[in-house]
């Protein structure tokens, strides 16, 4: 997964700062690699680890512990990365020196004399996702760097109200992601364009939610389908396939598909099905082949803890103009 905290850096703290998977788990034990993510973090000239816990943070003299073991074997600081934190938790923290950085923009990090407290909800805020049609407008721009459009323009591209393509342009506009420029004989024609990468990838990317409303399992394919999920990834990397095949549509075409779906979800695992993502719009708007688009992928993904899939993710983002890599 992609640190959603790189935006906040980038803005508040360092706009050079970068994170980027570690590149070398094997140095470490097997319980550490257990029981934590790695990631390299450089920001403001300095180079630390970023430990990511799997699963529920441990009692502090097992995080002090972990803590000086990762930072003598890497040879630099390190920083725990949480979804979420406590005021107890936090103090604990801070009284025994234990560097921190939190999804919300906490971060205490004395070996560069940083304490910063709540100041990033503005910033990052799990709940204040792009709305689903306002994902489709982001993917729209990222996909068609160099396009124009009003709001009647993007309802026909993205089979769409005007009055909600005039919201998600609005939305958009709002968090500094597009310019407008007015024309027309009364002016109040509002031209849309995105600011250039990779800041519009950057800024939008902890506003970024999973496109899957549901999922259903199939005894057969859907013709219209696009490839998803793991299956689309592990055909677009190294990973291996999943065991059964991935497909995704949208709402509308699975609301008007007669499908033969697997009722007892206990036989899943035993026979072959597919594996049917419902998504929130439809993906064959942004998909230029079999597979859904690279970023709703990941979207549809990020939220794994599996650091195989991870590194895949970033792998296959990596090639992308937009990228910030």
């Amino acid at each position: 997964m992609i640190l959603p905290i790189i935006s906040y850096l980038k803005n508040t703290v360092d706009e050079n700062a970068e994170i980027e998977i570690w590149q070398n788990p094997s140095m470490f034990p097997t319980i550490l690699k257990d029981l934590n993510n790695f990631y390299r973090l450089c920001i403001l000239d300095k180079e630390c680890i970023l430990i990511k816990p799997v699963g529920e943070l441990q009692g502090i003299n097992s995080i002090q512990k972990q803590i000086r073991q990762i930072s003598t074997l890497s040879d630099m600081p390190s920083v725990l990365y949480l979804n979420k934190i406590s005021d107890y938790r936090r103090k604990s923290l801070i009284h025994n020196r234990i560097s921190f950085i939190v999804e919300d923009g906490q971060m205490f990090l004395p070996f560069l004399a940083l304490d910063l407290k709540k100041a990033a909800k503005k910033f990052y805020n799990r709940s204040n996702s792009f709305s689903p049609v306002a994902q489709m407008a982001y993917l729209f721009f990222l996909y068609a760097k160099d396009q124009k459009a009003n709001a009647t323009d993007l309802a026909k591209l993205l089979e769409i109200s005007i009055m909600d393509a005039s919201r998600a342009l609005q939305s958009l506009y709002s968090l500094n992601l597009l310019t407008v420029e007015t024309s027309g004989k009364t002016g109040r024609s509002k031209i849309y364009q995105r600011i250039d990468d990779p800041e519009y990838f950057i800024q939008g990317l902890n506003k970024l939610r999973s496109p899957i409303k549901k999922r259903v399992y199939l005894k057969n394919d859907i013709p219209g389908s696009l490839i998803a999920g793991l299956d689309a990834l592990s055909s677009l990397s190294m990973l291996n396939p999943p065991q059964n095949s991935v497909r995704a549509i949208g709402y509308l075409q699975y609301r008007n598909s007669q499908l033969e779906k697997v009722e007892n979800l206990e036989i899943v695992n035993d026979m072959q099905v597919i594996e049917l993502e419902v998504w929130h719009y439809n993906p064959l708007l942004f998909s230029k082949n079999i597979e859904v688009d690279k970023l709703s992928l990941y979207c549809s993904l990020k939220d794994s803890n599996d650091e195989r899939i991870e590194i895949a993710l970033e792998e296959v983002l990596r090639g992308e103009s937009w990228y910030m890599a």
